[in-house]
Parts: structure tokens; C-alpha cells; sequence
């Protein structure tokens, strides 16, 4: 298991430990109705912590809030309460270039967790026509189309 020390308190904690506390009050500055901010969070505890046991290093060399932020905007589609990357980038201290490479990734690397997400940006696409792409990730290309 990857792990991270916090020599100032000699602590060892595992990557999710460190996100959790993050990822809580993110959602909740992101998500003030605190029903979609806490079914946002499980979600996203959940996830990392599963992605932690089957691919660890998709953590490595990557900053947390990116991590969160890119997750954030996956899940705010899945809860129907999504949020514009600039928004996310904003509360969480970050760009929304850091934004779009981490969902992309996370897209990329966990296809079957985000299933319901890539139906919802196809559906969008489809009603909205503002993509004309033959290309597979041609949904992801584009900030913000939602």
C-alpha cells in the first residue's frame, strides 16, 4: 500500500486517510445542500478507497485537490448537481486545466465506475448537438459543454 508520513505528528496514513478529511469539507463548500454534499462524499470515499486497493498508483505524483476536483465533477453529474470546472477550480484552489486532466483521467482509468456519468455527457450531447465527432471521447473534449 502506498503511503504518506506526516513526519510533524509521526503519523502514517494511507492515501485515502489523507483525502478523507479533504473531501468532506470540499463537498460541502462545493455542495451547500449538505443531502447531495454527503451523497457526494460517500461516493467519492468510496471510490478512492477502491481504487486505492486495485491501482494505488493512480495516486502518485498527483495533488489532492486535482484529484477531488476531477472526482467532484464526474459525481456532480451522477447526483444531477453538477458543477462548471472554472466553479470547482475556484473552491478547491486549483485551475480548471488541473480539473479537466484529473476527470479525464479518471475517465480514462476507471471507465466502469463512471458508466452512468458518460451516458449522462452522451445524452447532453445528443440534446444539445454543440459536438460533431466521430471520435469515442469526443464528450470529453470540450470544457464545461454541460
Amino acid at each position: 500500500m502506498l503511503l504518506a508520513v506526516s513526519p510533524a505528528e509521526g503519523l502514517t496514513l494511507s492515501i485515502p486517510s489523507r483525502l478523507s478529511s479533504e473531501v468532506i469539507e470540499a463537498a460541502k463548500t462545493i455542495w451547500p445542500d449538505q443531502v447531495i454534499a454527503e451523497k457526494i462524499t460517500a461516493n467519492a470515499l468510496e471510490i478512492i478507497a477502491n481504487v486505492n486497493k486495485s491501482n494505488f498508483v493512480f495516486f502518485s505524483g498527483k495533488s489532492s485537490r486535482g484529484l477531488i476536483g476531477g472526482l467532484f465533477y464526474l459525481l456532480g453529474f451522477r447526483y444531477d448537481a453538477a458543477k462548471k470546472q472554472t466553479e470547482l477550480a475556484e473552491k478547491l484552489g486549483t485551475t480548471d486545466v488541473t480539473i479537466r486532466d484529473s476527470y479525464r483521467k479518471w475517465l480514462n482509468e476507471f471507465p466502469d465506475l463512471f458508466r452512468d456519468v458518460i451516458g449522462k455527457f452522451e445524452e447532453n450531447e445528443k440534446g444539445s448537438n454543440c459536438l460533431q465527432s466521430n471520435d469515442k471521447n469526443s464528450h470529453f473534449q470540450n470544457e464545461d459543454v454541460f
